[in-house]
């Protein structure tokens, strides 16, 4: 199996839930661009202040190429691409494809793509909440009866950024900025689709058959 794999989809697809399922089997590292930089608004510096004013601004925005590898770039060089990497949220335009290229030289990342209809995507960011504490993401948990987080107790609260104007837009730079990365690794290594529609559960049985079928 290959072990460096980058995770794609628009917002809501279920990234961030797969992703941890992959780590937990595998052993990958995670490599998260979104929490990382909601970490770093959260502390307050410089920069974390320049993301938090893009990410409450309610346009849905990405961060800047700039500004992503002014604060990635010493990250990436720190990951042990021995032990494998999953990244999700990373990259996200052609330039910072083609950094992270340069950081992996010869190694060709496997590329997961989670296809989700649109109506699907919106419905889930409406519904899914996360744990104020530790950042899990619980999917549509009024619906499951579930009130608080099961791994820390903490309170479920929506992200300020989970909001159908934003929604919209974000899926609309996830088509327009995003996703013509998936022409750029077509050239550069291996593409696997996923049905992302499916219950979590079947999605996850999708996503291994498929990695452990990969040579």
């Amino acid at each position: 199996m290959n072990k460096i794999i980058i995770i794609f989809g628009p917002p809501g697809s279920g990234k961030g839930t797969q992703a941890a399922r992959i780590i937990q089997k595998y052993g990958l590292n995670y490599f998260a661009t979104g929490n990382l930089i909601r970490e770093e608004s959260e502390k307050e510096t410089e920069l974390g202040k320049k993301f938090k004013e893009i990410l409450n601004d309610g346009r849905g925005r990405l961060v800047s190429d700039e500004l992503v590898e002014q604060f990635i770039g010493e990250k990436l060089k720190n990951l042990d691409l021995a032990k494998g990497v999953i990244f999700d949220g990373y990259p996200r335009t052609i330039n910072q494809a083609n950094s992270l290229k340069n950081i992996l030289g010869e190694i060709k990342p496997l590329v997961l793509i989670l296809k989700v209809d649109t109506a699907a995507v919106i419905e889930r960011i409406l519904s899914r909440r996360i744990c104020e504490n530790c950042e899990k993401v619980f999917e549509n948990p009024a619906k499951m009866g579930i009130t608080k987080c099961d791994a820390c107790g903490g309170k479920l609260v929506q992200r300020t950024d989970d909001n159908a104007d934003t929604i919209s837009k974000r899926i609309d730079i996830y088509e327009n900025e995003t996703a013509p990365l998936i022409d750029f690794y077509q050239k550069e290594g291996k593409i696997i689709e996923i049905n992302g529609n499916l219950t979590i559960e079947e999605v996850w049985e999708e996503i291994q058959q498929k990695l452990e079928s990969d040579d």
